[in-house]
């Protein structure tokens, strides 16, 4: 006899004659294989050795001795996957039956007992200040996982902790399901200090990172915040994988009950249908005694039940020219029941066959999408309808009807499930029977949206359980929804989700019906109907008229916008162009806007002004700035006022402040303006998209030039900024130049500039100047014109006429304050 242990920590063993007397209490277990401990030790001139030694702070005595150590053993030896290299030999063995090998790995998942081999784990409680905790365990086992086991601890961090060295580049994997309140209660992994939040998940989630040769620090930490408990409130950890730690596998790993192998296997399968296996590494599956079914992946078998009506399901036959079928009756996939008092009805013959869904049509036993621009309400046998002009098909894919799986779908089912997947009802999909706790039926639909910016998808379903379950849509990016059933319902209840929106782009929509806590039983989801709307490939099942704006000449998928300087209605197949004086800027638009005050525009135009840059105003009065267009390139300016650089072109929208200069937005789009305020990083904001002349309100001579429609003001709501300049007629400014009028107040968004120059004059009238006649001298005069004010006030309009003679008669030269006229009689000045 000997006693392990003698004082703790101790690895000493002393042996003892007298098998009377015992080191330890009576009761203690005997030492097993589990107790011992080895380790090579490193591999030098292609030579290790293999030592044993019992393992720290264990209480056994008698059982198995401590074997040997073995020395001068050859190194290194490989042995790949599905095999392993027994302690102190040579030559690799394939794994039996119900055992796998990783080849040098280790994969941890059967949690019955702590890992004692290769790799030991460490588990404890931590305050929020990182201080460890009394009487608080850490992760626990479960069997088949690991649970943080802190629900309901605030502030508290759970901690699993091992460390371990690998030889080469190599990976750690775990699969975890997390369940809590989202970003304040968190899962981590904590990879040598460098920290990585895995999100909430409503299924188990297989991580990867990787591992460079070395030495490893491993911490998976459940993290609660102060506050309050969301959902399960913890982490299941199912499995952690880590590749490379030697050249080899010392032992093979053992498959889980439900599950066996094949010799040199690297992996693990379920049992098959009707099989089940109860232990751990059994080499075979069992099959289940007559009257007893099992599910893939069982543990145990279970009396079936007696069939029903329920168990049964009605396909049909192909579809035939005449457009009728076969009706028939089988069992439902997989069938676990018992014929006893139920049997199948018989086949029917001659049934019509089912519609197709809308935006469908039938050519024999297929289903097609409607042509563009063509619409099925019913799935009509044989064609779809045209929509008429100024109205369109808008594509969708629309199932009511569940016969046979829609075009790129498919199903099937993770985790401990009853049946494949999802399975074809005729008016609706189920999720299966039969299912585990912790299962996933998964039903997926390939498309593709189109329409800008987005698309939706809605659905309508019921869920049936005794316990928690849920139907979730996940669109291939992010979770779209998740609908519940945590009241435990089994009362049939119908409702729809959505209408969801879809970015455009590739989707792969996926339904998964999951489950928590309950045994195999009946609970399942149905899906009634699904429909998708703006998708690039599908069929119409309705028209809709053209929105305002558009209009559609011919069927059509879409209506097309009205291009600038045209507008439409609801439901027109074509654009009205707008008015004259009227214009229209914009795409797709159902209104005209009016032009500025005395400016005008043809009809169907896209902008207002006068491109001879002449405009009159009441009276009648015009006023001629084609001097200015003539006289500068670009726009006139700058005129520095707070902090900004004014710009403006009075007779059209340009683009350019001055050659070279591009007038641009913040997001550096050149864009035409006729008025704009350029900031100091150079971004321009337009001061006004539209053009008017109105007179002076009398306080000068001359006009005001009136810009409006700008950019919106960011501080003032849906203010849009604008300018008025003030043209003010002053024959000796020449051109003249803008100058920034005082006070102008920036922060109203409302801008105001004042112009002295000779444009400010209205244009010249044969009333602005004067003829000057010479004497009459037998019987003809000199006729001389001269304008009337020295300088003139007016600008372009008609010119002087050209000296001329004409006849004259006695009259040669009338009083002071009069001119001889035209008609050779004096008139007043």
């Amino acid at each position: 006899m000997f006693c392990s242990a003698l004082f703790q920590g101790s690895r000493i063993v002393a042996n003892i004659d007298d098998s009377s007397v015992t080191c330890l209490d009576p009761n203690t277990r005997d030492c097993d294989e589990n107790d011992i401990d080895y380790y090579y030790t490193p591999c030098i001139d292609g030579r290790r050795d293999l030592r044993y030694a019992w393992k720290a702070n264990i209480t056994c005595t008698g059982g198995i001795r401590l074997p040997s150590n073995l020395r001068n053993l050859p190194c290194p030896i490989s042995c790949p996957a599905g095999s392993f290299l027994p302690l102190g030999t040579q030559n690799c063995v394939e794994c039996p039956s119900g055992s796998f090998s990783l080849g040098g790995g280790i994969r941890f998942h059967d949690w019955q007992r702590w890992p004692s081999r290769i790799l030991t784990f460490s588990t404890y409680c931590v305050d929020r200040w990182d201080t460890r905790l009394e009487g608080c365990t850490g992760w626990t086992l479960n069997d088949t996982y690991l649970n943080a086991n802190i629900e309901g601890r605030h502030s508290t961090k759970s901690v699993l902790e091992t460390q371990v060295t690998v030889k080469q580049n190599s990976t750690v994997s775990f699969r975890a399901f997390v369940d809590s309140e989202y970003s304040y209660d968190k899962f981590i992994f904590d990879l040598d200090s460098t920290k990585t939040w895995i999100k909430n998940s409503i299924e188990p989630v297989l991580s990867t990172f990787s591992l460079t040769p070395g030495h490893h620090v491993l911490k998976w930490i459940y993290s609660k915040d102060s506050s309050i408990n969301i959902g399960l409130d913890s982490v299941a950890l199912y499995m952690i994988e880590i590749t490379d730690i030697t050249d080899h596998s010392d032992f093979c790993s053992v498959c889980l009950p439900g599950t066996t192998s094949n010799p040199n296997s690297k992996d693990c399968y379920d049992c098959p249908m009707d099989t089940y296996n109860p232990d751990y590494g059994s080499p075979l599956c069992y099959l289940c005694p007559d009257g007893y079914y099992s599910l893939p992946g069982s543990t145990v078998c279970t009396p079936r039940p007696a069939c029903t009506a329920n168990d049964a399901q009605l396909f049909g036959s192909p579809c035939t020219s005449f457009f009728n079928r076969t009706l028939y009756y089988d069992w439902k996939s997989p069938k676990i029941c018992v014929e006893t008092n139920y049997t199948l009805p018989l086949p029917r013959n001659n049934e019509p066959c089912p519609p197709c869904n809308p935006g469908e049509y039938r050519v024999g036993d297929n289903c097609k999408y409607c042509p563009v621009g063509t619409y099925s309400t019913q799935g009509n046998e044989g064609t779809c309808t045209d929509c008429p002009a100024g109205s369109y098909a808008p594509k969708q894919i629309s199932i009511l009807n569940w016969d046979s799986w829609p075009k790129n779908s498919f199903t099937y089912c993770d985790g401990d499930c009853g049946t494949r997947g999802w399975r074809l009802g005729s008016t609706y999909i189920d999720s299966g029977t039969n299912h585990g706790s912790h299962s996933y039926s998964i039903f997926e639909l390939h498309t593709e949206i189109e329409t800008v910016p987005s698309g939706s998808v809605t659905f309508t379903y019921s869920l049936v359980c005794e316990g928690w379950c849920y139907v979730e849509l996940y669109d291939g990016v992010e979770y779209v929804t998740t609908e519940w059933n945590d009241l435990g319902s089994t009362e049939e209840v119908t409702f729809t989700s959505g209408p969801w929106q879809l970015a455009t782009g590739q989707h792969n929509l996926t339904w998964t019906f999951g489950k928590f806590f309950s045994a195999r039983n009946a609970d399942h989801a149905k899906i009634y109907d699904i429909m998708v709307d703006g998708v690039s490939t599908g069929g119409a099942s309705f028209c809709n008229p053209c929105s305002p704006g558009t209009v559609s000449p011919v069927p059509t998928d879409g209506c097309s916008p009205c291009p600038p300087g045209s507008i439409s209605i609801e439901g027109q197949q074509s654009c009205e162009p707008c008015p004259a004086d009227h214009y229209q800027d914009e795409y797709g638009k159902d209104t005209c806007k009016p032009c500025g005050a005395s400016t005008t525009t043809p009809p169907g135009s896209a902008t207002c002004g006068d491109s001879h840059c002449k405009y009159t105003l009441p009276g009648p009065v015009t006023y001629d700035l084609s001097g200015i267009q003539n006289t500068h390139d670009g726009m006139f300016g700058a005129v520095e006022f707070g902090g900004q650089y004014f710009y403006v072109s009075p007779c059209e929208q340009k683009n350019q402040t001055s050659p070279g200069n591009f007038i641009r937005n913040e997001e550096g789009t050149i864009f035409r303006s006729f008025a704009v305020a350029v900031d100091q990083s150079g971004v321009s904001r337009d001061l006004g998209r539209i053009m008017g002349v109105l007179p002076s309100d009398g306080s000068f001579d001359g006009f005001s030039l009136s810009f409006t429609q700008g950019d919106i003001c960011e501080d003032k709501g849906d203010v849009a900024r604008s300018m008025t300049i003030r043209m003010m007629c002053d024959p000796a400014s020449g051109v003249g130049f803008p100058v920034a009028a005082v006070p102008m107040e920036p922060q109203s968004c409302q801008y105001n500039l004042e112009w002295s120059s000779i444009y400010g004059c209205s244009a010249c009238t044969e009333d602005d100047y004067i003829s000057i006649s010479s004497g009459c001298k037998d019987g003809s005069q000199d006729v001389h014109f001269v304008w009337k004010d020295i300088p003139k006030r007016c600008s372009g309009g008609v010119e002087l006429p050209d000296d001329t003679t004409r006849n004259c008669s006695s009259v040669s030269t009338c009083s002071v304050g009069k001119y001889l006229g035209p008609d050779e009689t004096c008139v007043f000045c």
